[in-house]
């Protein structure tokens, strides 16, 4: 979620002035209202349990009860849970009550915090260290959501003490309508001695309910004109979790209840508002007028428009209530220059379909890239919204929040989400979407010429990026200078070979047809062959920067991998006569990744090539224990030893590092993915 430089101050500003909203102690009153719990919640007991047999915990909790209640306007949760305090850590993790609610549409209401001590129940309601503040978690995204967070510090709370809090939050966001959902997830990671979920839904409101991972069953009534679901559970079991999985992942049994029978019902909700008005017709024409009299077909005049869209509005999201979801005019985001992922949607479209292009409103989830589609329809499916231009019957996906870009519309970025709801007045659908097909996003060639100077190797490295690492290569050198950027590498490469020293300044190009840059470098590496420098060392370091580590033992989810990898590293060896070189193949092809490695040797010089592909954003739980074996076994074919003593013949050694050796690449391998990929982000 990059901006532009150039607009970070202004951006900078604007944060500061968000920042003057925060609310402090005193107005603490003005948004948290102590009242009753309300007659709707029935009440329920705390379980009996021996707590002294728990003393070896920080905490143990007897009771967690979350109802809710929906109609077709009102939208009510009430929540309460109760926790026995047995050490000073369990007081320092859950001493402090903290709750975040949208003030825009929700009401936050406080019902009991309440302190059992030796029999006798203490009303701690003191809101005088309370406060209310702005959270704004996604603030370095440029985004602004407007979300409080009431908090208030328990006073003289003590090891032993139970704690009781209830609270309410009520209200729903207009802009959803009638839409909903209520997903609860049945996993437990803590002692949990009663678990209860009530749920009440308007009976006259056609619902849809789906199960994942087995979860229990409800009680399912109707009383008094609603629905009920409801789950009481005793003493539930801790479940195992395993970490690394991917977003889309389904972790835990979960149960769902949703009002949309379809996507399409889903996307129609959000069609409407990106419905051109002519308004919107009138503040784009002179932007049309531009780029119709520069551009003559389809495919440049959206090229045309997207790189508009790109260049002149910066990203940044004020997405308080409503303007969450529904998008503001193009009028106002010309005169603003400014707008979020929904904004410069409307922009691009309102621009697209006076230039006479076919285009539609793209909803996506930038992570999950069509992994939410596995569950039941609702509306907070998705995080990010483009623009899915349709030219020839080809289509193109555009991210009107990416920086400027480079590549034709054909070569350039176009991401890698699988899945999107395409907003179609009344026939909305989940579509398929084309995704960047480079052969290799990073190809990184480097050449060792062990004989031309007897006092030094000759090191050379050139870098090809495509697509989005071009993009951000190119944002990288606007922003820190190629200085910077050289001495990055100059700094990275040094740790691998220490005696590195440069011998020409880097050079960089670009190519705006195949969306690809190239930066080149040459060094020198003087001491090898004499002393403690007998040996050449080498790692194909942005092969094992774009795999996974290795992790051994079993999973029961799958284990997330970084996707789309696509990385070729090719190294060239010189030597002479004096060098036997000896060429060695492998290839490991698996349902999550695909390794080559492939050796010629061509006279004195030694070719190897290796590639990484991710064919998957994962790897299956029920082959993760032999594709780990794998990615050990691919880690070794990554290293090089090359012998420098020349009195003989000698030969190339594929060495498998010690342990100490692999802990410290292991260090050196993470920096490019840090320092060189520089975060290629898209802005919500």
């Amino acid at each position: 979620m990059r901006i532009h430089l150039k607009f970070r101050l202004a951006v900078t500003g604007l944060f500061l002035w968000l920042s003057a909203g925060w609310a402090v102690s005193q107005d603490v009153a003005d948004y948290i209202q102590v009242t009753d719990v309300p007659d709707w919640v029935v009440p329920v007991s705390i379980p009996d349990f021996d707590v002294e047999s728990y003393q070896d915990r920080e905490v143990v909790w007897p009771l967690t009860d979350y109802q809710k209640r929906l109609d077709q306007t009102r939208e009510e949760m009430t929540y309460r849970y109760v926790v026995d305090l047995l050490s000073a850590a369990g007081i320092e993790e859950n001493g402090t009550i903290s709750i975040s609610f949208d003030p825009s549409y929700e009401v936050l209401e406080l019902h009991d915090v309440s302190i059992i001590r030796d029999g006798q129940t203490i009303d701690a309601i003191d809101f005088t260290e309370a406060m209310v503040f702005r959270t704004e978690t996604d603030r370095d995204q440029m985004i602004f959501n407007g979300r409080l967070t009431f908090s208030m510090p328990i006073l003289d709370l003590r090891v032993g003490d139970r704690l009781s809090v209830q609270y309410s939050r009520k209200g729903r966001n207009t802009a959803l309508g009638e839409g909903f959902l209520v997903r609860r997830a049945f996993a437990t990671n803590y002692e949990l001695k009663r678990r209860f979920i009530r749920i009440l839904i308007d009976e006259d409101i056609q619902i849809h309910t789906k199960t994942i991972n087995d979860p229990p069953e409800p009680a399912i009534s109707v009383s008094d004109g609603w629905r009920v679901h409801q789950w009481d559970a005793p003493d539930p079991q801790e479940a195992d979790r395993d970490d690394d999985a991917p977003p889309w992942a389904y972790l835990h049994p979960t149960y769902e209840i949703s009002n949309f029978e379809s996507w399409a019902e889903v996307g129609n909700s959000f069609q409407g508002y990106y419905d051109i008005d002519q308004s919107a017709r009138d503040a784009v024409a002179s932007i049309v007028a531009e780029i119709a009299a520069e551009h003559d077909t389809p495919r440049a005049r959206t090229r045309a428009a997207l790189d508009w869209v790109q260049t002149n509005i910066r990203y940044v999201g004020l997405e308080l209530g409503e303007s969450g979801f529904i998008p503001r005019q193009p009028s106002r985001v010309l005169l603003r220059r400014f707008g979020d992922c929904k904004d410069v949607t409307l922009l691009l479209l309102t621009l697209l379909d006076e230039l006479g292009v076919k285009a539609d409103p793209l909803l996506v989830h930038m992570e999950e890239r069509g992994g939410e589609f596995q569950g039941l329809p609702h509306p907070y499916a998705f995080d990010h919204i483009k623009v899915l231009a349709e030219i020839d019957g080809t289509l193109y996906p555009l991210d009107a929040t990416r920086d400027p870009q480079i590549g034709t519309l054909d070569t350039m970025e176009k991401g890698d989400i699988e899945y999107g709801l395409r907003l179609i007045d009344g026939a909305s659908t989940v579509t398929e979407l084309p995704r960047s097909d480079y052969d290799y996003r990073e190809v990184v060639s480097e050449t060792f010429d062990l004989v031309s100077d007897p006092s030094a190797i000759l090191y050379t490295l050139v870098f090809e990026e495509y697509g989005a690492d071009a993009d951000a290569t190119l944002a990288w050198i606007a922003s820190d200078g190629v200085d910077a950027v050289e001495d990055t590498f100059d700094r990275y490469l040094r740790d691998i070979y220490p005696t590195l020293e440069t011998a020409d300044q880097m050079t960089w190009m670009v190519d705006e047809e195949r969306a690809m840059t190239r930066l080149n470098f040459s060094y020198r590496l003087p001491g090898y062959g004499t002393g403690e420098r007998e040996e050449l060392s080498t790692r194909a370091f942005q092969i094992l920067a774009a795999m996974p580590a290795f992790e051994g033992g079993k999973r029961e989810a799958p284990f997330a991998i970084d996707h789309p990898e696509r990385v070729r590293q090719i190294r060239h060896y010189i030597g002479d006569d004096n060098y036997r070189f000896v060429a060695q193949n492998q290839t490991y092809d698996t349902y999550g990744f695909r390794f080559e490695k492939r050796d010629e040797v061509q006279g004195n010089t030694l070719i190897e090539d290796y590639r990484w592909i991710s064919k998957q954003d994962h790897i299956p739980s029920q082959s993760f224990e032999a594709d780990m074996v794998s990615i050990d076994e691919i880690i070794d074919w990554n290293y090089t030893r090359i012998d420098l003593a020349v009195e003989a013949d000698v030969e190339v050694v594929e060495e498998t590092p010690d342990v100490v050796n692999w802990l410290s690449w292991l260090f050196f391998i993470g920096l490019p993915a840090l320092l060189i990929g520089l975060g290629i982000r898209s802005r919500r």
